[in-house]
């Protein structure tokens, strides 16, 4: 997902024991580790369930177009402790290349699903720094045999603040021959902001603007989107 969203719909018990959020991002365009997956504007719509400790998520998550047949729906988990964390996501993508549209095929020859296992490092009190590792195990991450690339993806994200504004810095790679390239690089170099507009005295919509290059691509991209 490119943005954080805003709560649309929440639910709490009177203890606060659940939280379950409707939110939705529209972004000019879908852009994904420095890959462009949509080059038109996308709609991403989420339902996220989080534990009364804020420790535990599921969330049910999604993206479409306007125009062309391109969907994606991914199912995630993740679960923290205190500054580590672990993230599955089974992601289940449709172009208008794609051969089996069966969203409930998981035979590992010619399934659309990929599913990732995601270890996650950050929460840091002092040091607005967080790191992340992901590895595809399963599905659509084949090479020209038909066998698994595994293919791995690493990234920092750093917090800074310019005046009275929030930025984050990211900085993606993978380390060897991949879904994403071709051999060791470096794939997603960027920086984004979020800025909250207010429309009425109780009511402000987040705008989001993302700038991110890729350097092995030698590809840059601009997106733009808001949250509700």
């Amino acid at each position: 997902m490119l943005f954080a969203s805003s709560s649309l719909l929440g639910q709490t018990t009177d203890n606060q024991k659940h939280n379950l959020d409707v939110s939705a991002d529209f972004v000019s365009r879908y852009l994904w580790r420095g890959e462009l997956l949509d080059d038109s504007p996308n709609v991403q719509p989420a339902v996220t369930y989080t534990s009364s400790k804020k420790n535990f998520e599921a969330q049910i998550w999604g993206s479409a177009n306007f125009i062309s047949n391109f969907s994606e729906v991914g199912l995630q988990l993740k679960y923290m402790y205190k500054y580590f964390g672990i993230k599955i996501y089974d992601g289940f993508v449709l172009t208008p290349a794609s051969k089996n549209r069966n969203y409930f095929s998981y035979d590992a020859s010619n399934t659309n699903h990929c599913v990732e296992a995601r270890l996650l490092l950050g929460n840091f009190k002092k040091i607005p720094l967080s790191f992340s590792a992901g590895v595809y195990f399963f599905g659509n991450d084949k090479d020209a045999n038909n066998d698994n690339l595994y293919s791995t993806y690493l990234e920092a994200q750093y917090k800074l603040r310019i005046g009275n504004q929030d930025f984050y810095a990211i900085l993606g790679g993978t380390p060897a021959k991949s879904y994403y390239a071709d051999e060791a690089a470096i794939i997603n170099a960027g920086i984004s902001v979020t800025k909250d507009i207010k429309i009425t005295d109780n009511f402000s919509l987040p705008i989001n603007a993302k700038i991110s290059a890729n350097p092995y691509k030698k590809d840059v991209f601009f997106v733009f989107g808001f949250s509700i």
